[in-house]
């Protein structure tokens, strides 16, 4: 693979309001490293959301090696039925 040089700088004139948003932020977190350090340490004290999408999955709780069928949570329901 070639690598090409452009000569020119990358610009916003074409990009969308979600793009222009993404290049404020980037900008801004790159002005504010130590922003950034909070933030990380913040994530570490927020809960992860997990998604399950058929009743066919499992709770999987790795820090207790631990899983739940979720048929078996709802099992006798009106879900199962």
């Amino acid at each position: 693979m070639e690598n090409n040089i452009v000569d020119t700088d990358i610009t916003l004139e074409h990009s969308t309001t979600v793009e222009k948003t993404i290049h404020e932020n980037v900008n801004h977190y790159y002005q504010d490293r130590e922003e950034i350090e909070r933030r990380l340490l913040e994530l570490d004290n927020e809960w992860e959301l997990e998604e399950y999408k058929t009743i066919e999955d499992e709770l999987q709780i790795p820090l207790l090696n631990f899983s739940l069928a979720l048929k078996e949570v709802y099992e006798g329901t009106k879900l199962l039925e």
